[in-house]
Formats: C-alpha cells, structure tokens, sequence
C-alpha cells in the first residue's frame, strides 16, 4: 500500500526528478571543478612527468596491437599495471598521493553538504502537494526553507560520512575475508552487505526530514528521536522498501553510466532521491493518519473507519 501510494506521488510529480537533476548535476560539477583547479598544479608534474607518457604510450601501442590480433590481453593488462605503478610511484614521489586523497575527502563533503541542502526542500515541495494538491518550485522552496536546509544538512552530512566511511570499511572487511574462500563470489556478498548497512542507514533516519518539514521539529536531534518513535511501527516496511529501491537503482547505474557517459548516474539518482523522501513522507503520512493526494485526483485516506464516521457525523452536526 505504502510503496505503491509512493510510486504513484513519484510517477504524478515527475517534474521534480528534473529539477533534482539539475541541482545534483550543477552542484556536482561546481565542486568537482572548484576542486580540479585547485589540485591540477600538483597532478601536472606526474601527468608531465616523461616516465607517464612513456608508459601511457606503451599502453596504447599493447592495446592496439590486441586489436590487431598480435598480442594477447594478459599483456595489455601487464601494460596496464605497468602505467598504474608508473603513476603511483611518481605520486608518492611529489606528495600527490596525500593531495588526492584530502581532495576526495573535501570533495565527497562538499558535494554531501549541497546535495543534503536541498532534500528539507524536496520534501516540502512533495508535502504541499500531498497535503492539499498544490505545486511550489524547488528553488524557491529551498530559499524560503534556507535555515532549515542548512542546520539538516550540516549534521545529516557529518553523521552520513561517518556512517558511510564505517560501511566501507565493513564491506572491504567483508571481500577481504571471504575472497579466500569463496573467490568473486564474494564481491556478490560485499554487495548485499552495502544494500543492506544502505538501507540500515536510511531507515534510522526516515522520521528526521518528515518531522522537520510536517511535524515543525526545528532541531535535527529531536526530529530524529520524535521520528524514531514512530519510524519502529514501519521498521520492516521501509527497511524492506529501501533494500529493493537501493538494488534496482544501483545496478541500473552501474549497468547504464558507461553506455550515457555519465548521464544515467544523475538522472537515476535524481529518482532515488526523490522517491525515498516521497516514501518517507507516505509512511508518516501513514502514522498520523493523514489524508493526502496521490495524484491530482485520487486522495488516500490512512484513518481508520470509525474515525472517519465520527469525523463525518461531527461534520454534520455543525452544518446543523
């Protein structure tokens, strides 16, 4: 019920995928290219460096020749490996290792913090709609909402980095020790574990943005206990829910950002997105027995029967 009303509010507000889109791709650029030149100075002596372009070249040349039939590919990926050494090697030699690292961790944080900063907003927007069928834009949401999106999305950053860095070290644990074993397979098993510690997180923090935007918790922490209250009630539900829409999109990106060059990771994040606070809007929705629009003519009403004849019937005695 909760999933399909979700699927229906996402599929009835589909303009707002693009919107997301928009800011997703625009952010993600800005801070990639703030980054890039700040960086580029130390990578060009490696890039320049006549020991990388030997080795690239040699790379190139093995490859062509494969296509030619006239080497085998065990030596293109000797060739490879070679130019990876190569560049490793003369990073460790001018302090690039260390620059590239700070910069995926300054970047990965930045990039948190702006995508954090609009989801108050999407929600809001969504919330209009729900709530009484109207539509708002994002970017007016988000300036109207300024100082809520921002306090979400400085401890929601911090919070999830920290999460996900613990995840990834679980999941690298997890190849490490089992690849001995059960040799790729346990890429497979690496795998399930991320979806699953994913969605964990997800889920813990599905009551925190409905609070903030619906129930007007302004502090982070008290919409996350307030949130948790309830979110206990759906756990299985939304855990559930997050686990199959974080499988599904994921392997649609790593099978379809290759062939788009890079457009289908944006375009099916934006969906993500939009639909897990779509879906966590329905389940509170869904706690206070709330009525709401799924799309512009269908309203879902979450009270019970009874409820609704004393609501009529009191409805009824003050036409009276």
């Amino acid at each position: 019920m909760e999933v399909r009303s979700a699927i229906n509010i996402l599929f009835s507000k589909f303009n707002i995928n693009y919107r997301v889109f928009l800011y997703l791709f625009v952010v993600t650029a800005i801070v990639i290219a703030i980054a890039a030149s700040a960086v580029m100075p130390t990578f060009n002596e490696v890039i320049k460096n006549p020991e990388t372009t030997e080795s690239f070249t040699a790379v190139t040349n093995t490859f062509a020749d494969y296509l030619r039939g006239q080497t085998t590919f065990s030596q293109v990926i000797a060739s490879g490996k070679t130019f990876y050494h190569t560049v490793i090697d003369l990073m460790n030699a001018t302090n690039a290792t260390a620059a590239f690292w700070v910069t995926v961790v300054v970047v990965s944080f930045f990039i948190r913090l702006a995508m954090s900063f609009c989801y108050p907003a999407i929600s809001d927007v969504i919330s209009n709609f729900m709530s009484s069928n109207m539509s708002y834009g994002l970017l007016s949401n988000i300036l109207k909402n300024f100082s809520l999106c921002a306090k979400y999305a400085f401890f929601h950053t911090i919070i999830t980095m920290v999460t996900d860095i613990a995840i990834f070290f679980a999941i690298y644990g997890v190849t490490k020790l089992f690849f001995p074993i059960i040799g790729v397979f346990a890429f497979a098993l690496a795998l399930v574990c991320a979806v699953v510690l994913i969605a964990l997180r997800l889920t813990f923090s599905s009551g925190v943005i409905p609070e903030m935007v619906v129930g007007g918790e302004k502090k982070y922490f008290g919409a996350l206990k307030t949130g948790f209250s309830y979110m206990k009630k759906y756990f299985g539900k939304i855990f559930g829910a997050n686990c199959i829409v974080i499988f599904v999109i994921y392997s649609l990106m790593m099978l379809t950002t290759l062939i788009t060059f890079g457009v289908a990771f944006f375009v099916l994040g934006s969906m993500l997105v939009t639909y897990i606070h779509v879906m966590q809007l329905v389940f509170y929705y869904e706690s206070k027995s709330m009525r709401y629009y799924t799309d512009a003519y269908t309203i879902v009403n979450t009270a019970p029967i009874s409820e609704r004849i004393d609501l009529q019937d009191e409805l009824l005695r003050k036409d009276d």
